[in-house]
């Protein structure tokens, strides 16, 4: 299955690329490859990148936030944060690059408050002093961490009503028709194993 791990820095982009490049060579008969992407590569390098991706070359994509726009890859079955996404709109865009075929994908989320806080002094740094500038950082990762520890809403609803049409509402995917949909977001899953009616 090919994915996309985004990373917080171009610096973990190259080490879990080579560190995921290595792990997987050293497992019998499995080759994976692992390739890293950031806005500090050569524009030759991104080039090569870009075209072996779109060429299906590449398994594992380890990306800063440079790696998105315009790629657009119906065949990515999985997105993976290993740090925390600049905002919640970030996290809803990228995460929904996986899926686009229309077949079940999947979202790991790795989070450490360390790293929640180490992305708030960067989001802060990115936008310049002011303390206009770092409410709106502060706010923007609030919305972000109430998100990650919300254990019992529907994830689909979550995202639907922060981006969504505010007339249209979206059943939690435990009362979902298809086995598929039911199976999609952590807390519903979560809920129907302890045999919990849907949020």
């Amino acid at each position: 299955e090919r994915g996309i791990i985004y990373v917080g820095s171009r610096r973990r982009a190259e080490q879990l690329a080579a560190r995921l490049h290595v792990a997987f060579l050293e497992d019998e008969g499995v080759r994976v490859e692992a390739k890293h992407y950031h806005a500090g590569l050569e524009e030759g390098d991104r080039e090569e990148v870009e075209l072996r991706w779109r060429n299906q070359n590449i398994d594992v994509l380890v990306a800063t936030i440079a790696w998105g726009m315009g790629m657009d890859d119906a065949h990515v079955r999985f997105v993976a944060h290993d740090t925390p996404a600049s905002s919640l709109m970030a996290l809803y865009q990228e995460a929904s690059r996986a899926g686009r075929d229309g077949c079940p994908a999947h979202h790991l989320l790795l989070f450490s408050f360390n790293a929640w806080v180490d992305g708030l002094e960067r989001s802060c740094g990115d936008l310049g002093g002011g303390d206009d500038a770092r409410a709106y950082a502060v706010g923007r990762h609030l919305d972000l961490l109430e998100w990650y520890v919300d254990t019992t809403s529907c994830r689909h609803a979550q995202f639907e009503a922060f981006v969504g049409d505010p007339c249209c509402s979206v059943a939690p995917c435990a009362v979902a028709e298809s086995e598929e949909a039911r199976l999609m977001c952590d807390n519903c899953a979560r809920r129907q194993e302890q045999g919990a009616p849907p949020p």
